[in-house]
C-alpha cells in the first residue's frame, strides 16, 4: 500500500486556483454572451417590422430611410431578398463590394422563420444580423437587419482585460492570505 502525503497548504492553494479560475471564467462568459445578445436588439425589431410589413407593400417600394457605409458606420442597415435569396433593396451605399449571405442561412431562416447570427462578409468586417421570412399570397422573401459588431467586440475586449485583473489580484491575495496563515501556523507550533 502506498502512502501519498499531501501538503494541505498545496492543496488548498490549487483548490483556490481552480475556484477562482471557474468564477471569473464564469463572470466573463456571462457577461460576453449578454453583449453579444444585446447587440441583436434594434436588428430584431427592425427585421419583424420589415418582415410584417413586406408582405402588403411591394419591395419595389420600400423607401429605405438612410444610406449606411457598412465597412465604416455602426449604423444598422437593412436587406430586403427575394425568395431565391436575390437582393431587391438595401440601405447600403451601393459600391464595388456587393455583401453576400450564405445560402445556408436563407434555407435556415425559411425552416425557422427567424435566424439570428454573427456575419462576416468581408475578412475583419463582422456584423450581428437578424433575417426573418416573409410570405404572402402574392410574394415572399427575406428581409435582414445588420449593424457592425465592431463596437461589441472592442467592449468584449475590454471586458476580458477587467477580469483577467481582477482574477490575477484575487489569485495574488489568496495565496498571500494562505502563505501569512502557513506562516503563523508555523510560528504558533514551535
Amino acid at each position: 500500500m502506498i502512502k501519498i502525503k499531501i501538503n494541505y497548504f498545496i492543496l488548498t492553494g490549487i483548490l483556490l486556483f481552480v475556484v477562482t479560475t471557474l468564477f471569473y471564467a464564469t463572470l466573463y462568459a456571462v457577461n460576453q454572451q449578454n453583449l453579444r445578445s444585446n447587440a441583436n436588439d434594434p436588428q430584431i425589431q427592425i427585421a419583424e417590422d420589415g418582415a410584417r410589413q413586406l408582405p402588403n407593400i411591394p419591395p419595389s417600394q420600400i423607401q429605405l430611410s438612410q444610406s449606411v457605409d457598412f465597412k465604416n458606420s455602426l449604423a444598422p442597415f437593412i436587406m430586403v431578398f427575394d425568395k431565391n435569396g436575390k437582393l431587391l433593396q438595401t440601405s447600403l451605399i451601393k459600391d464595388s463590394l456587393s455583401p453576400t449571405v450564405p445560402s445556408s442561412v436563407f434555407a435556415k431562416v425559411k425552416a425557422n422563420s427567424e435566424e439570428r447570427f454573427t456575419w462576416e462578409p468581408v475578412t475583419g468586417l463582422r456584423f450581428a444580423a437578424v433575417m426573418d421570412y416573409y410570405s404572402s399570397a402574392n410574394t415572399s422573401g427575406y428581409v435582414m437587419a445588420a449593424r457592425s459588431l465592431k463596437e461589441v467586440e472592442r467592449r468584449e475586449n475590454n471586458l476580458l482585460i477587467m477580469v483577467f485583473i481582477a482574477w490575477a489580484i484575487t489569485l495574488l491575495l489568496s495565496f498571500l492570505l494562505l502563505y501569512v496563515s502557513k506562516t503563523k501556523l508555523i510560528l504558533t507550533k514551535k
